[in-house]
């Protein structure tokens, strides 16, 4: 209660100096420039009301969502699988759950759009663990192994085409497919000052699709309460020999790749709690529920009414706008418990 009467304080304060308030080259506070950025917070209002709908329409029944999302203008008329992968990279609030789920099936147009979401991620000169705590941090990963299998395809042909390719000769694999054409992978560690290489080369996408898989493997082996023996360095290395076209990584780049995943695990469960969703309403409280916290606040962080909004609008504008936020996230039933 104090909090809401601190906020209806300073709204009552701003409007008492409308007063005061002089807008250079303006002395008329019903001019259309006075009223512009009111426009503004609404637009961004109703940008934001719009995600949300969208959001707990996805969450629902992915597979009927689509007609609401072309009518909300979140996704293109007919739908392209770009506009569709933009919805689920970008929009705050869906279920990670559902995202990956969604990603993972084989329908062609699926398909399409899990190839389009992968486009959307700047792999170009990242580790391959840094790439896929990149990847995994936007969806978690579904049960079904031939789901996670389809999933690790496509990352592996994306993040592989993003690396730049070996030239010999003055050509980079002249008539090769671009996941067949040798490439350079960068390490997890910046090893130039130690005078090693800091990139090695690497045959095709399929070493990266088996890599993914067994980093996946590690990361629950290292982190995993239930496993009491924790796989080794060596054992990790000796589990990968042979997977690029039947040649060894080198052991420096493998070795990389397993102190990176011991040191920090990648999250694949876990986020802040989705519009809409059935998934725990109860999550564990800890790190990684925060930074989806964080990550949440990011994305929604253009509709946020800004300080310099704030700033350049006249006192009383916007303030009607701001208290009609407040009163629609129906603050009444909160006082019933703290009083």
């Amino acid at each position: 209660l104090s909090g809401l009467v601190s906020i209806l304080h300073s709204i009552a304060l701003r409007c008492e100096g409308q007063r005061h308030y002089r807008v250079e080259g303006s002395t008329d506070l019903s001019s259309p420039t006075l009223n512009a950025p009111e426009t503004d917070l609404q637009r961004k209002r109703e940008q934001k009301r719009r995600l949300i709908l969208a959001a707990r329409t996805f969450n629902s029944e992915p597979s009927k969502a689509m007609p609401a999302l072309q009518s909300l203008g979140l996704v293109s008329t007919p739908p392209t699988p770009e506009s569709m992968a933009e919805f689920l990279r970008h929009t705050p609030g869906l279920d990670l759950r559902i995202v990956g789920e969604y990603l993972a099936k084989r329908h062609e147009f699926n398909g399409q759009v899990r190839k389009a979401f992968l486009e959307l991620f700047p792999f170009a000169g990242l580790g391959i663990v840094d790439g896929l705590r990149a990847l995994l941090s936007t969806f978690r990963l579904p049960g079904e192994s031939q789901l996670i299998e389809r999933l690790m395809e496509s990352f592996a042909e994306a993040y592989f085409a993003k690396q730049p390719p070996v030239l010999e000769g003055g050509e980079a694999g002249a008539g090769q497919e671009s996941h067949k054409t040798a490439r350079w992978v960068p390490r997890e560690k910046n090893a130039e000052e130690a005078g090693e290489p800091s990139r090695v080369k690497m045959l095709s996408s399929d070493t990266i699709f088996i890599l993914s898989y067994s980093i996946i493997m590690l990361n629950t082996d290292l982190h995993s309460a239930k496993v009491a023996k924790k796989m080794t360095a060596a054992e990790f290395i000796r589990n990968n020999r042979g997977i690029d076209n039947g040649k060894d990584m080198p052991g420096f780049f493998l070795t990389d790749i397993y102190e990176a995943i011991r040191d920090e695990e990648i999250r694949l469960h876990g986020d802040a709690p989705v519009e809409g969703g059935g998934g725990d309403q109860n999550p564990e409280v800890d790190d990684f529920f925060w930074e989806g916290i964080l990550r949440r606040s990011e994305s929604i962080d253009e509709f946020s009414t800004t300080e310099r909004l704030l700033s350049e609008t006249p006192p009383g504008a916007s303030e009607r706008d701001m208290l009609q936020v407040i009163t629609d996230c129906d603050p009444l039933p909160m006082f019933s418990l703290c009083y």
